[in-house]
């Protein structure tokens, strides 16, 4: 947390290091952390970058045109490197070209047989391997493609280097990947197989939630080679729809148990000193049992704005900032709303976690009043509540920073402590509507 917490500070390690750890570059001062990157690391996949297919990039070597790994060092900076065509910039309006490029050696492994979303950039496709091992049902996972942009052509790239675990040349790929390969043993967290970069398209590679479907159902379904290609129902569902109409969805003990693991996955990350600055409902997902897994279509890596030469720094520790934020979604799930907000209709009052740029003005009395209760009032909590929950709510929402628990010690509040873990498996299963 920040200099003045009660609590002592997390390991220091600038962000822009992360991935010279992962390559075995670390000071003495870093041996811990190191030491933490290592061990996960063996226990990710071996093999991370697969697509070993050259491309032309134009040059001559020996009379021959040179030909290069999607993921090398040389067609990332070359000038003559992936077109970002507008023809795939829509996959919503065109689905083709992530047939037609996809990398071969992605195609032999894996069956398409349907997809669990389409958007702007990206495909969630569902596959499976095409290979299975006998007597065994084959493996389900999911692909997310979209278009590749190489570091030469993106001011604050996606990709980032990777060291291979066997002896091989530095790879080249999504930086998504690079920390998935780091957290594969932490549930909260889908566990990556594999990334293909071929030319034009990516691809991450993930395990598969099939429980809400058969065998019959997925394991032979017909290959998809081209549109339309079938949508199938989602196992998981965004942490948005436990929340209706700013009305919570669910009990104290199933809320816990969300809440429980979100923070089981923030720590797995802190533990890498990466602390994640996009929580929100919409970007975790949960399971009929409210088992929480990370949305795939929200990115997950790290962001690092250019300003030339000069060192930016922030004049606050930023995870205060984090934890604040992993506060309100814990009192949304209890509450419906975010704190010190009215609980009457949208309509009236507003919707602070709804609220766009464009009605700011039509709201921005509301919203002022709002934030004089925030620096005026106390934190207004349900009455219902357990007095185990309304400490936590009330620590975790304190006005002073110096007052409010930093990580380690929000873990030990009896709150967190397993309150939902004897509780029937029953009383967590959810219908969605």
């Amino acid at each position: 947390m920040s200099s003045d917490h009660k609590a002592e500070s997390p390991r220091q390690a600038p962000s822009e290091q992360i991935f010279d750890f992962v390559d075995g570059n670390y000071t003495r001062d870093q041996r811990s952390l190191y030491r933490i990157y290592k061990r996960r690391r063996k226990a990710g996949p071996k093999h991370v970058s697969r697509c070993s297919d050259r491309i032309p990039i134009g040059e001559c070597l020996e009379g021959r045109e040179r030909a290069v790994r999607t993921d090398s060092l040389k067609y990332q900076t070359f000038e003559g490197s992936t077109k970002y065509h507008a023809s795939i910039n829509s996959a919503r309006e065109n689905i083709e070209p992530f047939f037609q490029k996809i990398c071969p050696l992605l195609k032999d492994r894996f069956i398409i047989y349907g997809h669990h979303g389409i958007g702007t950039y990206d495909v969630i496709f569902a596959a499976r391997e095409r290979y299975p091992q006998p007597n065994c049902r084959p493996k389900h996972f999911v692909i997310k493609m979209e278009a590749h942009r190489p570091v030469i052509r993106d001011g604050a790239p996606g990709i980032g280097v990777y060291a291979e675990q066997h002896r091989a040349p530095p790879r080249y790929i999504q930086m998504e990947a690079i920390i998935m390969q780091l957290v594969s043993q932490c549930p909260r967290f889908p566990r990556l197989d594999s990334v293909y970069l071929h030319q034009d398209f990516q691809a991450i590679v993930m395990e598969a939630d099939t429980s809400c479907f058969t065998p019959e159902q997925i394991d032979r379904s017909r290959e998809i080679t081209r549109s339309p290609v079938p949508r199938l129902k989602s196992c998981l569902q965004p942490g948005e729809r436990l929340i209706d109409r700013k009305k919570p969805l669910l009990n104290e003990i199933q809320a816990c148990k969300v809440a429980s693991q979100l923070l089981e996955g923030i720590m797995y990350l802190m533990d890498l000193n990466i602390s994640h600055d996009d929580l929100s409902h919409r970007n975790y997902l949960v399971d009929r049992y409210l088992n929480r897994r990370r949305n795939l279509r929200a990115p997950l890596q790290i962001h690092q704005t250019l300003h030339g030469d000069v060192s930016l720094y922030l004049p606050h520790d930023i995870r205060v900032n984090h934890l604040w934020k992993f506060g309100v979604l814990v009192y949304d799930l209890l509450h419906g709303y975010s704190p010190w907000e009215l609980p009457g209709a949208v309509s009236e009052v507003g919707d602070v976690k709804a609220i766009n740029v464009h009605e700011r003005a039509r709201f921005q009395v509301l919203l002022e009043q709002r934030r004089w209760r925030i620096l005026n009032e106390e934190l207004p909590v349900d009455e219902k509540l357990s007095q185990d929950c309304v400490d936590v709510l009330k620590a975790m929402l304190a006005k002073e920073v110096v007052d409010r628990p930093a990580l380690g010690e929000l873990v030990s509040f009896p709150w967190f402590q397993g309150h939902w873990v004897d509780h029937a498996v029953s009383e967590f299963e959810w219908e969605w509507a």
